[in-house]
This record gives structure tokens, C-alpha cells and sequence, in this order.
């Protein structure tokens, strides 16, 4: 019984410590891709929303931009919400992570 405890015990710290070889590894690697991006030439940070993309101009969707797609993508989506109104405006799902951005 004791054999066995040494044997549990000395397995656990072996799986500690592949599991911070492995965090380490993971900071250093591919895993830490830069983040994904989405991006529109017609809205800028911290601006009001142009009103060629609202109700009151012509209601049509900003081109849109995604970047830094992870490798192992296999489906993007997409989900436009108004949150002072509590409305959705559009969702897009299933689109193929080749498709770079949306016009």
C-alpha cells in the first residue's frame, strides 16, 4: 500500500510538471498567436457610427475586415447587436475562415 502511495504521488508531480513545462511552452509558441482582429475602414474607435450605416441614411452594413485567424478555424460568425435598443441586426454564421472579411 505504501509502494503504491509513492508510486500515485510521484505520478501526480510528474503531471504538475509537464503541465507547467507545457503552460511554458504554450507562452512561447504558436499558441500565442496574436489575437483575432475585425476591422472596418468606416468605423473608427471612440466616433459616432456614420449615418450611411444606420436607418436614417441608406441601412447598408460596413464593409468588414477579420485578421489573424486561427489556423484551426473551421467556421466564423458574426452578430451585429444594437444593446440601447436590445436588437439584432444581423447574424452571420457558418461562413468559411478563408472568406477574410465581408463587403
Amino acid at each position: 500500500v505504501l509502494a503504491r502511495r509513492t508510486i500515485l504521488a510521484s505520478a501526480a508531480k510528474a503531471l504538475a510538471l509537464i503541465g507547467t513545462v507545457l503552460a511554458a511552452a504554450a507562452a512561447r509558441s504558436a499558441w500565442a498567436a496574436p489575437a483575432f482582429t475585425l476591422r472596418s475602414p468606416h468605423v473608427q474607435r471612440g466616433a459616432a457610427f456614420d449615418a450611411a450605416f444606420t436607418c436614417d441614411g441608406a441601412d447598408v452594413r460596413p464593409s468588414l475586415a477579420f485578421g489573424n485567424i486561427p489556423p484551426s478555424t473551421t467556421q466564423l460568425a458574426l452578430l451585429m447587436i444594437d444593446e440601447s435598443v436590445d436588437f439584432v441586426h444581423y447574424l452571420l454564421y457558418n461562413l468559411p475562415p478563408t472568406v477574410g472579411g465581408l463587403d
